[in-house]
């Protein structure tokens, strides 16, 4: 069987945004082809700089697991920016990207040791959304647990939730969707409605009026 040879030749380092991030102009030759790469990395994480010229198999596969964990980062960074996530939200979104679950978890353990991301904020978020539909507090909680959010977070949720007044909520989701003076026979599929909003049968009764 005919090999090709396959080398790789640094022909140039380019600082970006402060000298944070490095640019490295690579060209590939692999038999009587060649291609041109720009691999990028952030330069904290670049032990010692590479010479200019033939790459190692070795340096050549450092510079591109850097450029693909730098893409990895800059999109969670832009995950975070535009919604309140959790830990796991936010590597389950890299993963669905193309991105392997060791690298996701990584990119999420530096965001979160950066004070990017935080637990009880995106949780508090997630409840105060889900307030304005009008929830019942019981499903609040597992919205919350169901995003990934666990623990201390979740403790903040329910001090939020104590605040409350469950039953003036309750309330005011019947006056929007629903009828009190329904028929005995509608109000079991009433309570069942209720039920699935997250309401109990004892805030029910209250919110009902029922003796």
């Amino acid at each position: 069987m005919m090999t090709t040879d396959k080398k790789a030749e640094l022909t140039r380092i380019t600082a970006r945004e402060g000298g944070a991030s490095l640019v490295f102009s690579i060209t590939v030759t692999e038999g009587d082809e060649a291609r041109r790469e720009t691999l990028v990395a952030f330069a904290s994480r670049i032990g010692t700089l590479p010479r200019l010229g033939a790459l190692t198999d070795e340096e050549l596969a450092t510079l591109l697991f850097e450029d693909a964990y730098t893409k990895a980062l800059k999109t969670g960074l832009r995950l975070l920016g535009s919604a309140s996530l959790s830990k796991a939200q936010l590597m389950q979104k890299l993963c669905s990207r193309g991105i392997k679950r060791e690298m996701a978890a990584s990119v999420a353990e530096e965001l979160w040791g950066r004070g990017y991301g935080n637990e009880c904020d995106g949780a508090l978020s997630v409840a105060r959304r889900d307030l304005l539909k009008l929830w019942g507090d019981r499903r609040i909680l597992l919205d919350v647990r169901a995003k990934g959010y666990d623990g201390e977070a979740i403790e903040a949720v329910r001090a939020l939730l104590d605040d409350e007044n469950s039953i003036a909520r309750l309330e005011r989701l019947i006056s929007k969707k629903y009828r009190k003076d329904v028929a005995e026979g509608e109000r079991e599929r009433l309570v069942a409605a209720l039920v699935r909003y997250g309401y109990t049968p004892r805030e029910i009764k209250a919110a009902l009026r029922d003796e």
